[in-house]
């Protein structure tokens, strides 16, 4: 294998490693029980994915710097770095999603509670949080390439001169 494949999934794994801890935040937003506290971390691990993601690709292309020739070379391994974070960041999701849905349940029962409304919500399962995370996996994994190719090409282009 190339030593610039070799360099995009030493990047990926770090950026799949940045994507643990956004995930872990997301997960201690639905664990605290506060919405407010919900909404600005959720928030914050959007901003934060975005910029693992970019990361990711540029980190690429400052490892691989010395074997790409061309702007199209930094796409290529930036997009490799980013199939990898996306990867791992989809695994960890699916991981989370399991408890998550006990929380967001425990949350949801919380919620109801305080109006004095005395039904219980169960509605939302593990089975369904799970196959929510599966089908949605692709469509994250192919957003963060994206978002990586540009973060790759960036850097590229306007710090490492690729032309």
């Amino acid at each position: 294998m190339e030593e610039k494949y070799n360099q995009a999934i030493k990047a990926g794994v770090i950026g799949g490693v940045a994507f643990i801890v956004v995930a872990l935040i997301e997960m201690a937003a639905v664990l605290t029980g506060s919405w407010v506290i919900l909404l600005v971390l959720g928030c914050l691990a959007l901003l934060l994915a975005i910029v693992v993601a970019a990361g990711a690709g540029a980190l690429a292309v400052r490892y691989a710097r010395p074997f790409l020739n061309t702007l199209t070379d930094a796409a290529i391994v930036s997009a490799i770095a980013g199939l990898i974070a996306g990867v791992i960041y989809a695994v960890m999701q699916m991981i989370t999603s399991i408890i998550d849905a006990s929380s967001m349940n425990q949350l949801i029962n919380n919620m109801l509670s305080s109006y004095s409304t005395p039904t219980t919500f169960s509605g939302y399962s593990y089975s369904q949080s799970l196959a929510s995370q599966c089908c949605c996996a692709p469509f994250v994994v192919i957003l963060i390439i994206i978002v990586a190719v540009i973060g790759g090409a960036l850097y590229g282009a306007l710090v490492a001169k690729i032309h």
